[in-house]
């Protein structure tokens, strides 16, 4: 398809490539969002596309080097397709990926908003400048997809943008800009819009969510509290808190409100007291976190709590890794994402000395991983035999996501997407990682 000023957006097919963090694969749920909104067609694949939107991330080199072999790969195979790049590599790299083949447009940050006008225009357009206040509202897109069109279950709810922490590894202040917020009013009233149109799960979603300030509403407990008073039948799913934003009122809640999932993804990345320290997260000792998450544990059995974990940063001795360890099968995670260490250019980082080799720090992430899925098998086995509500994904045989993070199948049923499905864990096999369950006698 050909550039021209005059071309309708319902002619134009959008395709959508996210790698990397959630954040990443919300926010480009909320720019197809817009998009169908604004009028342009929304194709399910690149194979159909006029434009690719490329969502980046930046955590890794090796996430680095994936994105720009997806973006040729895209231009190999479709050469007459414009790719837009946006995202965390996009603010960090501009001109890097502009010179990328097939790349139309490199899209920072704090543009993204303005994607829509950006591709119904002519020509390519190059944007780079990040340097938000933190004073500066984060505004809440007011587009809602219904559940069918959007081929999801769960409506992702950003209300907050960018980090005031300054994590040694770190290079999210440093394409995300400082910590900002939605107005509380707006993302109630998004909320209520989701609600209305079908929506029976929120996530709320954000760099650091935990780092929500508001003046309507005080913080991240507040928020839920007022969420959980509207309308409907529906819960709230939290996407990632840091262990230093943890709070007894939280936890209450993820533990105890009909309404909160009991689920609990907690960005540790590590359980030893001297990393932290070199992490610049001395803010929080070891000690702590354990005791937090394991007290957490011992009241609510069937909160999964989740981690994200990085092995083998610089000045990690093998005794320091062997306490997170054993930390790890203190808290018994229900799940667990391990990183292996990789220096990011303008981190303090980056520039430690005392690295841990790279087969050293494969041979660690294969241990943790290994513990990971030993803790997790000890917890799904906790819960065989508990019944559960999930939302149904798959339609036949039913598939879906209980209010705990697991996934589930039942085997000869079939239920409408996006409808609620009361059911009870039979099985689970460590080997597949799967999980089945049967409906409750008197739903057949």
């Amino acid at each position: 398809m050909r550039d021209h000023p005059g071309t309708p957006p319902s002619t134009i097919r959008v395709a959508f490539v996210a790698v990397g963090c959630r954040t990443n694969q919300e926010e480009a749920a909320t720019l197809r969002a817009e998009l169908a909104s604004a009028g342009f067609a929304i194709a399910d694949n690149t194979d159909h596309a006029d434009i690719v939107i490329v969502n980046t991330c930046t955590v890794t080199g090796s996430t680095e080097a994936r994105i720009r072999r997806t973006i040729r790969s895209i231009h190999r195979q479709h050469p007459d397709v414009r790719i837009l790049v946006t995202g965390c590599l996009a603010q960090q790299r501009p001109k890097e990926l502009a010179s990328e083949p097939g790349v139309r447009w490199v899209v920072g940050n704090r543009h993204k908003s303005e994607i829509p006008r950006i591709i119904g225009g002519p020509g390519g357009v190059f944007y780079s400048g990040f340097q938000p206040s933190p004073d500066e509202s984060l505004e809440v897109a007011d587009a809602v997809e219904a559940p069918d069109s959007a081929a999801r279950t769960r409506f992702p709810l950003k209300i907050q943008e960018g980090c005031n922490y300054q994590c040694a590894y770190c290079i999210v202040p440093s394409v995300r800009g400082p910590s900002r917020c939605a107005d509380a009013s707006q993302i109630v009233r998004a909320a209520t819009r989701a609600l209305d149109i079908g929506y029976h799960e929120l996530v709320l979603t954000g760099t650091h969510i935990g780092q929500f300030r508001h003046a309507d509403c005080l913080d991240l407990s507040a928020l839920l509290q007022r969420l959980v008073a509207l309308d409907g039948d529906f819960r709230i799913r939290l996407s990632s808190v840091d262990p230093r934003d943890i709070s007894e009122r939280l936890v209450a809640m993820v533990g105890s409100h009909p309404r909160v999932c009991r689920h609990l993804h907690v960005s540790v990345q590590s359980l030893s007291d001297a990393v932290l320290t070199a992490m610049h997260r001395s803010d929080i000792s070891a000690a702590r976190i354990v005791e937090e998450l394991a007290a957490l544990r011992a009241r609510h059995p069937d909160v999964a709590i989740g981690g994200d974990f990085i092995a083998g940063f610089p000045g990690e001795t093998l005794e320091m890794f062997r306490q997170t360890l054993d930390n790890v099968l203190s808290i018994g995670f229900a799940y667990g994402h391990v990183f292996r260490f990789s220096p990011r250019p303008g981190t303090p980082a980056a520039s430690m000395g005392d690295t841990v080799d790279e087969a050293e720090k494969s041979r660690r992430s294969e241990a943790l991983r290994a513990l990971i899925r030993e803790t997790r098998a000890g917890f799904v086995r906790s819960v065989v035999g508990t019944r559960q509500r999930m939302v149904v994904e798959q339609e036949s045989p039913v598939q879906g996501l209980t209010s705990n993070y697991l996934r589930l199948g039942i085997a000869g049923v079939t239920r409408p997407r996006n409808s609620w499905c009361d059911v009870t864990i039979r099985t689970f096999d460590p080997d597949t990682d799967t999980c089945t369950g049967e409906l409750r006698q008197g739903d057949h």
